[in-house]
């Protein structure tokens, strides 16, 4: 099961959306997306956005106006990590890695 927190600034609320089935679709997806070279920042993001939105049936607005903005790139992060099926310690090798580049 994978989660993502989404607050809503209309109602002041935060709901939590949940997937209880990952498909393996979604991950070929998420390795698409991580080969993938991006011109900018700006459209990877965007890319991981409209990714976690097809997965959890929400639109990426829902994502771009209910996630701060200093923790979505944790939040589209652990859904990468999530949808691969990495435990903590696979997750922890990758961030070291990705530090020493």
């Amino acid at each position: 099961m994978i989660k993502i927190e989404i607050y809503d600034p209309k109602t002041k609320e935060t709901k939590v959306h949940k997937v209880e089935f990952v498909s393996t679709r979604h991950m070929l997806k998420a390795l698409e997306l991580q080969a993938k070279t991006f011109e900018s920042e700006f459209e990877q993001v965007n890319a991981l956005i409209e990714y976690a939105a097809s997965i959890f049936g929400i639109t990426a607005d829902e994502i771009i106006d209910g996630t701060p903005s200093n923790e979505i790139s944790d939040v589209l992060e652990s859904i990468v990590f999530d949808v691969m099926g990495f435990d903590e310690k696979k997750r922890q090798a990758i961030r070291e890695q990705a530090e020493k580049v």
